[in-house]
């Protein structure tokens, strides 16, 4: 019987003295962390780019709003105004 098979049998490869250093594993699950975070860094930079045009034209729909409705109520006062100087006499 070869070595080979004597080993396959018995349950063993032949590794068994041989500790596995504890930084490999942490070494090898940053480098999968971190690939897949590079790996996704571009759609994510997309997204925040994105929202980041859709809140400028939201201020820009605010501040027309805003003085549309200061207007307003600048043209509503002008009306009102001497309106309640007149009842209030």
């Amino acid at each position: 019987m070869s070595t080979a098979r004597a080993h396959q049998k018995s349950g063993r490869d032949g590794h068994e003295g041989v500790r596995r250093h504890p930084f490999r594993n942490a070494l090898i699950l940053s480098l999968i962390i971190a690939a897949l975070i590079l790996w996704q860094l571009n759609p994510i930079i997309h997204g925040i780019h994105g929202l980041y045009t859709i809140l400028l034209r939201a201020e820009g729909i605010r501040r027309v709003v805003a003085g549309l409705l200061t207007v307003g109520y600048h043209k509503a006062a002008a009306i009102v105004t001497p309106l309640v100087h007149r009842i209030g006499k």
